[in-house]
């Protein structure tokens, strides 16, 4: 019988949490171009319907395939990384193929995205016919059956209910209480019984809960895309994917509220670890699979089957000036702060507000130093 040494089960373990990540990354970045609207390939404005065209259908798996071969290498080196190398190693790996993802989505979708430009431009598709901007008359507010903002009354319920667990279990704690696990369950860290040791739970609780809540509100006050094809089922199907997503994020914010009631539960003593960490397990598929089952529909209802046709006299504005890369939204005369993604399904910001400016500045900064954290990573 072969005995696994501290090191070797430590890699196993977390070959098993991480692998489930990678390939569900992968995934979405094999599939990423197709996650769009229906008048949208690769970040370009194109008629409805004509997705379908073999030469779309051509560069559709051309993307597919240089995506596959870009990550060949890299994720054969990560392989042996796994076998070969120490666990802190393995780590620093992780992180850096996780960028390499963005990367290679990034450097292959735009490769297929200056394709399809020149052949848009070959094409005259919008010459002699009328663009079309179709907009609501309805407030962007007034969407029917959308959830009501009480279901946030049982995350914050539970952040009261754990701060009060907290106040009334705290006298009767040992002087000692552990802080940290590690990746094998042991306890490696114990701090002297304190109440500060709770409070950053507390605050990352509340500061999470605002941000889900911030999120649903964006949510019902997003801008979304009219088609002029057919927009009274346009108008319906953008309420109900805003429907669909705010009930996303009230059982996300349901889910890890309970998990950090749980995790806080365990410091308290009143929860073993096992039965902590077969929770939060429970929990987190439970959260992937609610992610999937969501994306899917909201999937389905993004691809209502609209056409447009040669001899069709009106055809929707083509706006792709205002986005950079056919990722970016840049309209200076547009006084939006959230739009409805070109690539991918959500929101994101209008970069040329002020707020959209400011945004981009500090995302691409955490970006840079995360990757510069990761490289100086000590191993």
């Amino acid at each position: 019988m072969m005995i696994l040494g501290e090191e070797e089960m430590s890699k196993i373990v977390f070959l098993l949490i991480m692998v489930p990540d990678i390939l569900l990354l992968n995934f979405f970045a094999l599939f990423f171009p197709k996650l769009t609207r229906e008048g949208i390939f690769f970040g370009v404005r194109i008629p409805y319907g004509f997705k379908e065209l073999k030469e779309f259908k051509d560069l559709e798996r051309e993307y597919k395939r240089n995506y596959a071969l870009t990550m060949a290498i890299p994720t054969i080196i990560l392989i042996l990384v796994f076998f070969f190398a120490s666990l802190g190693i393995i780590i620093k790996a992780i992180l850096i193929y996780t960028y390499l993802i963005l990367v290679a989505v990034f450097l292959n979708y735009y490769r297929v995205y200056r394709k399809v430009l020149e052949i848009k431009r070959e094409s005259n598709w919008y010459e002699g016919k009328r663009q079309v901007v179709t907009v609501s008359l309805k407030r962007r507010e007034d969407v029917k059956n959308y959830p009501s903002k009480l279901w946030f009354l049982i995350p914050l319920m539970l952040i009261v209910i754990n701060v009060v667990i907290t106040i009334l279990r705290f006298p009767y704690l040992p002087d000692k209480i552990p802080l940290h696990y590690d990746i094998n369950g042991q306890v490696d860290r114990w701090g002297d019984k304190a109440f500060s040791h709770f409070i950053p739970i507390f605050l990352v609780q509340v500061g999470l809960f605002a941000f889900l809540y911030l999120i649903y509100r964006l949510i019902l006050k997003g801008k979304l895309s009219i088609s002029p094809i057919n927009p009274e089922k346009s108008q319906e199907t953008n309420e109900m994917i805003k429907i669909i997503s705010a009930r996303l994020i009230i059982v996300l914010s349901i889910v890890q509220q309970l998990i950090f009631m749980i995790t806080n539960l365990n410091m308290l003593l009143i929860l073993n670890l096992n039965l902590m960490t077969n929770t939060i397990v429970a929990l987190t598929l439970l959260t992937f699979l609610v992610i999937l089952l969501f994306g899917i529909k909201i999937y389905s209802l993004i691809k209502h089957p609209l056409k447009n046709y040669p001899n069709d006299e009106i055809i929707e504005r083509d706006d792709d000036e205002f986005w950079k890369m056919g990722l970016f939204y840049y309209n200076p005369d547009d006084p939006s702060l959230f739009v409805e993604k070109r690539m991918g399904i959500g929101w994101d910001f209008n970069y040329a507000h002020p707020i959209g400016k400011v945004t981009a500045i500090v995302i691409l900064l955490t970006l840079v130093f995360s990757l510069i954290f990761i490289l100086y990573l000590p191993i």
